[in-house]
């Protein structure tokens, strides 16, 4: 084999080269900022931008901070990877209202011609490195389910395939609408993630979710409505990290509409994800009311047709659940699921028919019944006259869920 030596680095030349190549820093992150401006400015702390979206186009590339000053911010964004949204005063002086703003498109820095969005969007190019941290989030509107069509989902939040952190912020007040869709879905958050990717697993933490709605106008003989998750609605392959959050006030369905269903005013899970499952920890949940199943919160299975069903997974565990109101199962609905539902406090919720603390629905199959350990059921309460019962406990004949080392105490008219 012939050998060029001419053309060959000297080896101290090499290692050289060697040293600048291990050194070279990685591209650095941006640090950008925006006030509620009627310009454009460039980013700077004296020349901000004059809108969230504006700084996500400008950054998405390398990714960084985004300072957000005190204001209000007329838009909806669209969220990439990398990219941290920070208030620098918290929610109470700043607010995105993204009611009647369309979603920027997918490049993220062109506005498409969907008329209502919803206010915050962490599509899948989010990733799990982003975050939106300290600001008053409030829309009416929400986004499309774009797989089916058919449903209009997520005011306040949306987040599809990806897995960002929520912290600090005030979803309040968001509302889905629409004059044609009849499915409504996560009035304040909406989580969801498609087969066969990884379940996307946001963090949702130290926020307060309050006054959010899903109520979409009544069905008919042939075409049901369906409202699902007030303030937070967990599809079947996504999960969720729940935890210290106020959930209050939220609401999904009416009982004054006809033909309409409805479960979980607050949080309506259906997740079937076992390897990194749901956990519902350490929240408030209060005042939060729905017009058939789960005041607070609704475990529902995932059918994916012919008859079949996958049970709602997850834990829920040293919550506060009280003041709720439903018509079956004010605190918590039960249907069919394995979760586990460990050291939670139920108090003084109402059901206007059944199960004040609990309903107790049957499965399809027998094994999928949840875990109710060390929990304390106090001072709940059933009003239904006909046939309504079980102050702590409604369960349905043929039910047998496995209930252990729990105190029911004061409920009326009967604790089970």
């Amino acid at each position: 084999m012939r050998t060029d030596w001419s053309c060959r680095v000297p080896f101290h030349a090499l290692l050289l080269v060697l040293a600048f190549v291990g050194v070279l820093p990685a591209r650095a992150q941006a640090t950008v900022w925006v006030d509620d401006c009627a310009g454009t400015g460039t980013g700077t702390q004296g020349n901000p931008y004059c809108k969230i979206q504006t700084a996500i186009c400008a950054i998405k590339a390398t990714g960084g901070t985004i300072n957000v000053l005190p204001g209000t911010y007329l838009e909806a964004i669209r969220v990439t990877a990398n990219i941290n949204i920070i208030s620098t005063d918290g929610p109470t002086v700043t607010t995105l209202n993204a009611t009647g703003k369309p979603c920027p498109t997918s490049d993220f820095c062109t506005i498409g011609a969907q008329p209502n969005c919803s206010a915050v969007y962490f599509p899948s190019a989010a990733g799990s490195t982003s975050r939106i941290e300290g600001i008053r989030i409030t829309n009416t509107g929400g986004g499309i389910d774009q797989a089916t069509d058919l449903a209009k989902i997520g005011a306040g939040i949306l987040v599809f395939g990806s897995s960002p952190t929520i912290t600090r912020n005030e979803i309040v007040g968001n509302t889905i609408s629409s004059p044609t869709y009849k499915l409504y879905y996560g009035g304040g958050i909406y989580i969801q993630g498609s087969v066969p990717t990884t379940p996307p697993r946001p963090v949702i933490t130290r926020n307060l979710i309050q006054g959010n709605v899903v109520d979409p106008p009544a069905g008919n003989s042939t075409t049901n409505s369906d409202a699902f998750g007030g303030g937070i609605y967990i599809g079947f392959n996504a999960s969720a990290l729940i935890t210290g959050n106020t959930i209050k006030a939220n609401r999904a369905g009416d009982t004054a509409k006809a033909f309409q269903s409805s479960s979980g005013g607050g949080v309506d899970n259906t997740s079937r994800v076992t390897a990194v499952e749901t956990k519902i920890s350490g929240n408030l949940f209060t005042g939060n009311l729905v017009a058939d199943g789960g005041g607070s919160l609704s475990l529902d299975e995932y059918i994916p047709g012919a008859g079949a069903t996958e049970p709602a997974r997850g834990t829920i565990d040293n919550n506060i659940f009280e003041s709720n109101l439903a018509d079956d199962g004010a605190a918590i609905d039960v249907g069919e699921t394995r979760a586990k539902i460990y050291n939670n406090t139920i108090h003084k919720n109402t059901a206007r028919d059944s199960g004040g603390g609990l309903y107790f629905s049957v499965p399809v199959t027998a094994a999928n019944v949840a875990e109710f350990v060390n929990n304390l059921v106090t001072s709940n309460q059933s009003m239904g006259t006909a046939g309504g019962a079980g102050g702590a406990f409604f369960v349905e004949p043929s039910t047998n869920p496995i209930v252990k080392f729990s105190d029911l105490w004061g409920n009326t008219p009967t604790n089970v």
